[in-house]
């Protein structure tokens, strides 16, 4: 299990990795792992009864050796925080883009539901607005348009990393899963 590496500290998303090897031979070769998508099967890593990662085999590690008894397979795996900017931020149960206003909070938490995992979004921003009734977080008391996350051609709709930056940048934060 590590994180990722960044030479930036203020990168704003920061993922996890995970790697599993496994013992193979002729007769356990893990060929039932291999597939084309990435997103078949879920990897749920737990120390202590404490998730530490959740995520998706990647079947590139697979191979068989026609040459040894035994051999390592090697499998990383990914979070679903590698997929945001291949996702586009829109409703993911139609494809249909988002309207009207959100909160910060929500627009995370609509990006976010796109990878398809499930997972508690825990806030620790230390920014607050004067004169406002106190609240845990920030991101619940400022709204945006999702017509903000429309490019500048008003038809091409932003992808979620460029959402999740857009909102957490400003506050200097950064997400890890």
């Amino acid at each position: 299990f590590d994180t990722a590496d960044t030479d930036n500290p203020l990168e704003t998303i920061r993922g996890h990795g995970l790697r599993i090897e496994l013992e193979a031979d002729a007769a356990m070769t893990y060929s039932d792992l291999y597939t084309e998508d990435q997103k078949t099967f879920r990897v749920l890593y737990y120390r202590n009864s404490v998730n530490l990662f959740q995520g998706w085999l990647n079947p590139e590690g697979w191979f068989e050796d026609f040459v040894n008894d035994k051999w390592k397979v090697s499998f990383d795996c990914i979070d679903g925080l590698s997929f945001l900017k291949d996702l586009a931020f829109v409703n993911d149960a139609n494809g249909l883009n988002f309207s009207g206003r959100y909160s910060q909070i929500e627009l995370i938490s609509l990006a976010l539901i796109r990878t398809g995992l499930q997972q508690n979004i825990n806030v620790d921003i230390q920014i607050f607005y004067t004169g406002l009734a106190e609240t845990n977080c920030i991101l619940e008391n400022v709204n945006a348009r999702v017509t903000r996350y429309i490019k500048d051609d008003d038809n091409t709709v932003m992808n979620c990393e460029e959402v999740i930056k857009d909102i957490l940048e400003p506050y200097g934060a950064c997400l890890t899963a």
